[in-house]
């Protein structure tokens, strides 16, 4: 798990062409720019897409599902 991308921080966290999943994580602790969160999102899996044909899934975590497994 990332909260930024970390590549360079160091060689034991680090996203390298042997890693086969990886998990972003984006906050949103206002609910006012729930647009701009869905936004960089969406942002996000295209780059991953249109960059590196990445496939993406998003799961949402909130008050209604606290959870998710992976």
């Amino acid at each position: 798990m990332t909260r930024c991308l970390n590549w360079r921080d160091s060689a034991r966290y680090g996203v390298n062409s042997s890693i086969k999943e990886v998990l972003f994580l984006i906050e949103n602790a206002n609910p006012e720019r729930n647009a701009d969160y869905q936004q960089a999102i969406a942002l996000l899996q295209k780059r991953l897409q249109d960059y590196l044909q990445l496939s993406t899934t998003v799961q949402v975590l909130d008050q209604e599902h606290p959870q998710v497994e992976l």
